[in-house]
């Protein structure tokens, strides 16, 4: 699993690659402000890790966006949603 702090813009560009890496996106029960990614082994997340390097090459990923991270300063379609949790860090 990695833990990742990452805004809509970003989770939207590595959803593809986590879909065919056969990995997924989650929520971590401890701390619900950060997004995980998951997947069934190390294999999967190589072939991840492996993808973003690759798409980053040509296609780079947004610019990161340092803003707030309380979730009520956020506007609700900025935000990352899994299962229907929300996370908190997005801009």
């Amino acid at each position: 699993m990695v833990v990742a702090a990452i805004d809509r813009a970003h989770a939207d560009w590595l959803q593809p690659l986590v879909e065919r890496a056969s990995c997924g996106f989650d929520l971590d029960d401890l701390r619900p402000q950060f997004l995980t990614i998951h997947a069934w082994s190390i294999k999967e997340m190589m072939d991840l890790a492996a993808a973003i390097l690759a798409k980053a090459e040509h296609d780079p990923p947004p610019p990161l966006c340092w803003g707030p991270s309380s979730n009520d300063e956020q506007p609700v379609e900025d935000r990352v949603e899994v299962d229907g949790q929300q996370s908190l860090f997005n801009c």
